[in-house]
């Protein structure tokens, strides 16, 4: 629920579900990929729990009461790292296992504890993909991985452009999120990865998206009500959806208030819901 201005961001409603909003997509910016990642509790990361069969990695129970991941609801910095990492086919899962089961350790490598405070401190998490999900649990259940399928329709496209592992952290200090992305890659077993892409997102305008509006304004304030929509009680997981824009800001920038505002649903000064959309 952090939100950030950037090229690659976490949408909280598709913009395609009325054809009102369907023309923003269209008409100001396209999206040119997608993909799902599923977030599992801190506690479910333990290396030292992880058998030949990796079950207990997406454990959907705990005995104890499962502590979500550091990233999922804790309070917006000023930047954020997006990290899709695409292993290769014969990468070894246990020792990539190894590696992000260490994410902490980076975090705490780049802001040491014993030092950080509000304005040097750093909140990382880690999410699987859906095909690595299966390959880690394959006798198991998978009716909770939800793919992220390729849409296609009469106002564009929404291309899936996957990944396995999805890393999201957030800081006040761009230099320090690039330098967990590369602790994290250098980390990774050789010939593990395929490829990968780090993008940076930052505040915009107090908060405000590329096109104006004012972001999140429905999204739960205090930690509690945020707890209670991000995170699933049971396992202590979360699902994210990624997406990534191309803004077209020749389009934002010379259409009118009024029209962009019906296709969003809110006044772009002060977010106020329209009666009428």
């Amino acid at each position: 629920f952090a939100n950030y201005c950037m090229m690659f961001r976490k949408f909280y409603r598709l913009a395609s579900q009325t054809s009102k909003k369907a023309a923003l997509i269209s008409g100001a910016a396209v999206v040119v990929g997608g993909a799902t990642f599923v977030y599992h509790a801190s506690k479910d990361l333990r290396l030292q729990e992880l058998k030949s069969s990796f079950t207990p990695f997406c454990t959907a129970a705990c005995a104890a009461a499962p502590k979500p991941q550091p990233s999922v609801f804790s309070e917006t910095k000023n930047h954020a790292l997006y990290l899709t990492i695409h292993l290769k086919p014969n990468a070894n899962l246990k020792a990539v296992a190894n590696c992000i089961n260490s994410l902490q350790k980076y975090v705490d490598k780049i802001c040491p504890p014993s030092e950080k405070d509000e304005d040097d401190e750093m909140f990382a998490g880690v999410g699987l993909g859906p095909n690595l999900m299966k390959k880690l649990r394959p006798s198991k259940d998978t009716k909770s991985v939800y793919p992220y399928v390729h849409r296609k329709g009469p106002l564009g496209e929404m291309p899936s452009t996957g990944g396995d592992l999805f890393i999201h952290a957030k800081c006040n200090h761009t230099s320090q999120l690039f330098q967990l992305a590369h602790e994290v890659i250098s980390a990774l077993p050789m010939d593990s990865v395929d490829r990968f892409e780090d993008v940076y997102g930052w505040v915009y305008r107090s908060g405000r998206d590329l096109s104006g509006f004012i972001d999140g304004t429905e999204n739960p304030a205090d930690v509690d009500s945020r707890f209670d929509v991000a995170v699933e009680k049971q396992t202590g997981g979360s699902y994210v959806i990624t997406q990534k824009w191309l803004h077209k800001f020749d389009d934002i920038n010379s259409e009118r208030d009024s029209v962009m505002e019906g296709w969003v649903g809110r006044a772009r000064s002060d977010s106020n819901e329209l009666r009428r959309k």
